[in-house]
């Protein structure tokens, strides 16, 4: 089993930063925010063969259910939506960035039964920096709410120097698939 390393250095600021978060859970917010708060106490509680398998899913349906993403370039798209909300540095950015890519680069690899799934190492690591990630977004919605447009958050990167990595073509924030043929 998976468990998470607390040093008595950190658990007074983790313990504060969830008090704050949790101080208006009668509010509206909150209640938005609840079944992303149960599963992701879910995700720390799966037993089994494949609970490692499960609480990754777990945190990527909380992600996505934080982020608002679009229904092609996901990974991207949570990328950059992840690293822009929760950064204020270009190398933080970029830092985070590669955090959630990996992150759902293993979720991808279980839900989409690749062949070579991770190890329980790496699976391990992407679960903890993924559940943390989360936890971070979580804490940032509820204190501060979401933005008014998620496709504004994080920009393209293709404009920093970074190479394109994905399928984000135009059009696709608002759905369109990028192998659909144009509207004749």
């Amino acid at each position: 089993m998976f468990s998470f390393v607390l040093t008595f250095e950190r658990l007074p600021h983790l313990l504060a930063e969830a008090l704050e978060a949790f101080r208006g859970r009668k509010s509206a917010r909150y209640a938005s925010m609840a079944p992303i708060v149960t599963r992701l106490s879910e995700s720390l509680a799966r037993n089994g063969r494949f609970a490692l398998h499960d609480r990754i899913v777990d945190v990527s349906i909380a992600l996505e259910g934080m982020y608002d993403l679009p229904k092609w370039g996901v990974t991207r798209a949570l990328e950059e939506r992840v690293s822009g909300f929760l950064a204020s540095e270009s190398e933080s950015r970029e830092r985070i960035g590669e955090s959630a890519r990996a992150f759902y680069e293993a979720r991808s690899a279980i839900v989409h039964n690749r062949s070579a799934r991770g190890t329980p190492f790496t699976n391990g690591a992407a679960f903890v920096s993924g559940f943390d990630l989360a936890r971070r977004s979580l804490f940032k919605l509820l204190r501060e709410g979401p933005p008014a447009d998620w496709s504004g958050v994080g920009g393209d990167r293709r404009q920093s120097g970074r190479p394109h990595h994905g399928r984000i073509v135009s059009g696709l924030e608002s759905g369109e698939r990028p192998d659909a043929a144009p509207d004749a």
